[in-house]
């Protein structure tokens, strides 16, 4: 998301107004980001990583938010709800069983996609810029997402790691 946001910004600031929609999940919850182990070097496990993942995009969001508006430029992240896709599919242990079982109660990919074209496109949400929403709606959002010092952080080592910076 950093790098390519990254990428993106001079057409961003170009644009008369412009947005960055951040696929999140209310899994963020579980996240922790550990910058001493931000790449996984020192240890792996994929549902907490996928959980750390969703709290980055979250506090990317907001970080982001926080350097844009002034640009016309605004920035969400957004939980889409479980959906009904190929994700845990191939996935072992409890996770995947999980993830399988419940693959009937999943609401559709185009019910998923609601929230993002809503943030995408609804008129007069830019005050919202830097929030995570749920169902179209602001939501709440765990208390690590809501650190400042951890979003300026990761977005510290996110330019060091890719020799990127916001234009």
């Amino acid at each position: 998301h950093f790098a390519l946001t990254c990428h993106l910004a001079e057409s961003l600031k170009a644009a008369e107004r412009a947005r960055v929609v951040n696929v999140a999940s209310m899994g963020h919850w579980a996240g922790r980001i550990d910058m001493d182990n931000l790449q996984c070097e020192k240890s792996f496990n994929a549902v907490g990583q996928y959980c750390n993942t969703k709290l980055a995009n979250i506090l990317f969001a907001r970080a982001l938010a926080e350097r844009v508006s002034h640009h016309g430029i605004s920035s969400y992240s957004l939980h889409p709800g479980v959906i009904r896709s190929e994700f845990a599919q191939d996935e072992a242990g409890w996770f995947g069983h999980l993830f399988k079982l419940g693959r009937p109660f999943m609401s559709s990919p185009e019910k998923g996609a609601q929230t993002s074209l809503y943030l995408a496109t609804a008129p007069g949400i830019e005050s919202d810029s830097g929030s995570y929403f749920a169902n179209k709606k602001r939501a709440m959002c765990s208390p690590a997402a809501k650190s400042q010092a951890k979003a300026e952080a990761l977005w510290k080592e996110s330019e060091r790691l890719s020799g990127l910076s916001w234009g």
